[in-house]
């Protein structure tokens, strides 16, 4: 696999896929057990089934392989070579990005805020939505249960 190929998706795994990756040693093969322990040694306390899903999701994009049956390690990634040395009179253009100017700890409280703020109105109104559907639900059990005793008493 190359570098760039390994950079992307190792970029997309989820936080335990990831952590599970990073137990796998890339020397030697493990077991799913052996796996296991060592990310409880780390303290993070997965399932086996768990860790048993993140080996096979990684084994199928690529990141580790199986040489033997049950047993795991990381793949070797390829570095890619250094561009050679122009040849001729070409002279290498150097670009050199101007930094962004850091925000302000009170613009960045500021923003955060704001954005609690847009996440505190969603859930004000998810919980007015369910409020809403809760009394639905409690007027059409009230016509359900009138109906029943409409029923019994013509029995």
């Amino acid at each position: 696999m190359n570098e760039a190929k390994f950079s992307m998706t190792e970029r997309s795994l989820t936080h335990t896929a990831r952590k599970v990756f990073e137990s796998v040693p890339i020397a030697e093969a493990w077991t799913r057990h052996q796996i296991t322990s060592e990310l409880t040694r780390k303290g993070i306390s997965l399932s086996p089934n768990v860790v048993s899903g993140c080996l096979d999701s990684l084994r199928g994009q690529g990141l580790i392989r199986e040489p033997d049956r049950g047993l795991f390690s990381r793949v070797q990634v390829r570095v890619a070579a250094p561009d050679p040395k122009p040849e001729g009179n070409v002279v290498p253009i150097t670009i050199t990005a101007t930094p962004k100017p850091k925000a302000s700890p009170i613009a960045i409280l500021a923003t955060i805020s704001k954005d609690l703020r847009a996440v505190a109105d969603r859930i004000d109104e998810a919980a007015l939505e369910i409020e809403e559907h809760q009394q639905n639900q409690d007027g059409e059990t009230k016509k359900l249960r009138q109906l029943q005793a409409l029923l019994k008493d013509l029995a």
